[in-house]
């Protein structure tokens, strides 16, 4: 099981279905920088709960 997925340089057209894949099924998808949408260049999925969290220690805060 899986609970995120990093990958710090993607293709638009490869995440472009993500957004709305991950949303309808209770999960939060976003760009490194927490910008949603699939053309910011990076993606981070996880299962909504723990995207803010992994998206601070991306960022270099607290873990």
């Amino acid at each position: 099981r899986i609970d995120a997925m990093i990958d710090p340089t993607v293709a638009r057209w490869d995440v472009a279905p993500m957004p709305v894949i991950i949303g309808e099924a209770g999960g939060r998808f976003s760009a490194l920088d927490g910008e949603a949408g699939a053309d910011r260049g990076s993606g981070i999925a996880t299962n909504g709960a723990l995207h803010d969290e992994l998206l601070t220690v991306m960022a270099g805060g607290p873990r």
